[in-house]
């Protein structure tokens, strides 16, 4: 019986430290996020600039007809995925949706640009190839590098 308590009591003891550690990954999380969110806020802000420009380059330039644009023979993806874990099934799913986006009586080739580590491994398990596999920013700061090599 004595033997049986003392197991239990380091277990408990156990249990108590695995609570601290998830403790501080959540305050962890939760302070890397600010930053993010004040990145998306700016980049919808940007977001809606460049619609205001187009609208008033619309306006300006009135019902001028532009040249029809031949059948595109290729649909560019971007895939936004990780390159650590700690995301759960976010990179599966993500990778299930490209591979929707592949319709079998779509002529067009459908051109896979991968963001993430992770996410190259769950398309590579579906079968999926990307063209070409980029870094996720680390910061917030790391976004426009990362738009500079999506749009290079």
């Amino acid at each position: 019986m004595a033997q049986n308590l003392e197991d239990l009591a380091r277990r408990w003891r156990m249990l108590g430290s695995i609570g601290g550690v998830v403790r501080t990954m959540k305050t962890l999380a939760a302070v890397n996020a600010a930053p993010y969110e004040q990145a998306a806020t700016a980049i919808e802000a940007y977001h809606q600039t460049i619609r205001q420009g187009f609208a008033a380059f619309a306006y300006r330039m009135g019902a001028q007809a532009l040249p029809p644009f031949p059948p595109a023979r290729q649909r560019i993806v971007a895939a936004f995925g990780s390159d650590h874990g700690f995301c759960g099934n976010y990179n599966d799913l993500v990778a299930q949706a490209v591979q929707q986006l592949q319709a079998p009586h779509d002529a067009r080739r459908l051109v896979v640009l991968c963001i993430g580590a992770r996410l190259q491994a769950a398309l590579h398990e579906r079968g999926l190839q990307a063209a070409r596999v980029l870094t996720p920013p680390a910061s917030a700061e790391g976004i426009g590098r990362l738009a500079g090599d999506v749009v290079t």
